[in-house]
């Protein structure tokens, strides 16, 4: 029998089999009684199919990194390198709920064990459409001591330049691109949207930064752009370790929100902005009282009520007395002459803000357009008519 070897691949020719008799009735010739066909080639194992049901890992992995994303991210503001405050010296302190966080400042203290204290906050996911698991967030806040103040206070010369939130944000998305197959890359460079990254929003009161978010704003010819709300105070010297003297604070794209973008926002014919699936608010929960007050970023009054469970009316006067506001037990809806006197264009009220969920659910009532090109309040902004509450 001949064989052909090609290749490493051993192909079969065609056998003749031949069978040498006496009496055949051939006159002793050989006679071809049977002939095999040439072996097929084995059928390749179709590519699995993903599970549109089953998490992604990759987005667990991005989870994880956002945990140290304030680490990070103090490193590239503050210039202070490994070698210089190495990671055991710094402590990340995560925060589960967004009011606790929203009191706690940065610390740097040459006394402690962990000299440069982080306070960091990530809200939760905005990504409706993936089974991922419910811990994945969409931004992160992160509270940093400025390079200034880490200096002056431990002594150290920084490694390098004063960094910007904007590096970060371009962080996060070379970290999700390089999360890609080459599929997923090739289909993101030929059809994804084009991301521009702005500088900074710079603000300068703690209580014009909270509220903010990174923003996504639509450009020309299908690209988008972003930037980050950022705090930003000078150093002057105390003995108050927690003050507000040197910062700089960033509101950051989490890894996982850069991911989502690349493998599935990004690619859609219209993004819009990040609205999750749930309603927020509860419209039958009596509030906690309210809250008027001025918001520097729109260059406009607010009237905000605490409506979670976690507010009673001690935590509601304490959070309006930081915002420098008018607190009443009143509903914004039965405040119209305290308004009036602030918004002598009153027409009432014209749409709402939802600023946080869940425990702490918090809502804002927009009484006057908000002014500017940083329109702050766009990101969580609802019409009068498409609020339950506002009915």
């Amino acid at each position: 029998m001949n064989k052909l070897l090609t290749s490493g691949t051993i192909v079969a020719l065609a056998v003749t089999v031949l069978i040498t008799g006496c009496g055949d009735g051939n006159g002793g010739k050989s006679t071809p009684v049977a002939e095999l066909a040439p072996t097929p080639e084995p059928a390749p194992t179709p590519a699995p199919v993903p599970d549109p049901t089953v998490p992604d890992p990759r987005f667990e992995l991005a989870a994880r990194v956002t945990d140290t994303w304030c680490v990070e991210s103090f490193r590239v503001v503050s210039g202070f390198a490994q070698g210089t405050i190495s990671d055991p010296e710094i402590f990340n302190d995560l925060y589960s709920e967004f009011t606790p966080f929203s009191g706690a400042k940065s610390i740097v203290d040459a006394s402690l064990d962990t000299p440069v204290e982080l306070r960091a906050y990530s809200k939760p996911w905005c990504m409706p459409e993936l089974p991922a698991p419910a811990d994945l967030s969409e931004h992160i806040l992160c509270k940093m001591p400025n390079q200034e103040r880490v200096s002056n206070v431990l002594g150290l010369t920084p490694d390098n330049a004063v960094g910007t939130c904007r590096e970060r944000n371009e962080a996060a998305f070379e970290w999700a691109l390089a999360q890609l197959t080459e599929e997923e890359l090739a289909e993101y460079q030929a059809n994804g949207i084009p991301i521009e990254f702005l500088d900074d929003q710079v603000v300068e009161r703690g209580g014009d930064w909270l509220p903010l978010a990174p923003r996504f704003t639509p450009g020309n010819e299908r690209s988008y752009s972003l930037s980050s709300p950022s705090l930003q105070t000078p150093y002057i010297p105390s003995d108050d370790n927690q003050s507000l003297d040197g910062v700089h604070y960033c509101t950051l794209i989490t890894p996982e929100q850069a991911l989502y973008w690349v493998l599935h926002r990004g690619l859609k014919e219209d993004p819009g902005q990040c609205v999750a699936e749930d309603v927020c608010l509860e419209p039958d929960l009596e509030p906690e009282g309210s809250c008027i007050f001025f918001f520097g970023p729109t260059v406009t009054h607010m009237c905000e009520e605490y409506r979670g469970p976690f507010w009673d009316q001690d935590l509601s006067m304490e959070k309006c007395a930081s915002r420098g506001g008018s607190y009443s037990t009143d509903r914004c809806f039965e405040r119209s002459e305290d308004i009036a006197i602030l918004d002598s264009d009153d027409s009432g009220f014209i749409g709402t803000c939802d600023v946080a969920c869940g425990q702490e659910e918090r809502i804002w009532y927009m009484f006057s357009e908000p002014q500017g090109t940083n329109a702050a309040t766009e990101f969580c902004f609802t019409p009068a008519d498409g609020h339950p509450l506002l009915q």
